[in-house]
């Protein structure tokens, strides 16, 4: 079975190279530079900043990045329409992410069904997640320890239906999943992880 199938099967979409090592030098390179403000949950009708939930950084990067991530996703978006069989109408501007070390956020969806959630949660049918740099077993230079992206209660395949399945973070890798589906980034332990997630409606 071939690593995308594998995936498949789990009920996700992998592009293991959706940017090449140039484009994430430099998209390293602004957010480095770029004011971040706390990032925030949205939970029980409410946006809000709650450091036990959700500790990382939204970083302000420029009106021509966003768009060409955009654009990007847009390109790709074919493609992900058919890994997941439904028609899917534009996505969400990409929000640029940092987690420092002891940064996390804790399992959680990225949609809700709930009378009181606004609309643009509601509508939230495929999470995507790109990374700019790669996860390492040791610290190394452009790369951190910890901060895995963990899926639970994923498909019908043991044991991945009972435990945590985590993907090891790549730069230039691309992640897609439904918005419903249970996940967490797990705490970072050494280095600084970023990030682009963006949701498809």
């Amino acid at each position: 079975m071939s690593i995308s199938s594998f995936y498949f099967k789990l009920g996700l979409f992998v592009e293991p190279s959706f940017f090449d090592g140039n484009v994430c030098s430099k998209l390293r390179s602004e957010v480095k530079k770029a004011q971040g403000i706390p990032s925030r949950i949205f939970y029980k009708g409410y946006i809000d900043i709650d450091d036990n939930l959700r500790r990382s950084k939204t970083l302000n990067v420029s009106e021509n990045t966003i768009s060409f991530v955009k654009k990007r996703l847009l390109f790709i978006k074919p493609r992900i329409e058919a890994s997941f069989n439904t028609v899917l109408e534009d996505c969400q501007n990409p929000h640029f992410l940092l987690y420092k070390e002891g940064d996390f956020f804790h399992p959680h969806k990225d949609n809700s069904d709930r009378e009181e959630s606004p609309n643009w949660f509601k509508d939230r049918k495929i999470s995507v997640v790109i990374f700019l740099n790669s996860e390492a077993e040791k610290p190394k230079r452009n790369s951190y320890v910890g901060g895995g992206l963990t899926f639970y209660q994923l498909a019908n395949i043991p044991p991945f239906d009972t435990k945590g399945f985590r993907i090891i973070g790549k730069a230039g890798m691309l992640v897609a999943f439904r918005s419903d589906i249970l996940h967490e980034v797990t705490e970072v332990k050494y280095g600084e992880r970023y990030s682009i997630v963006s949701w498809f409606y």
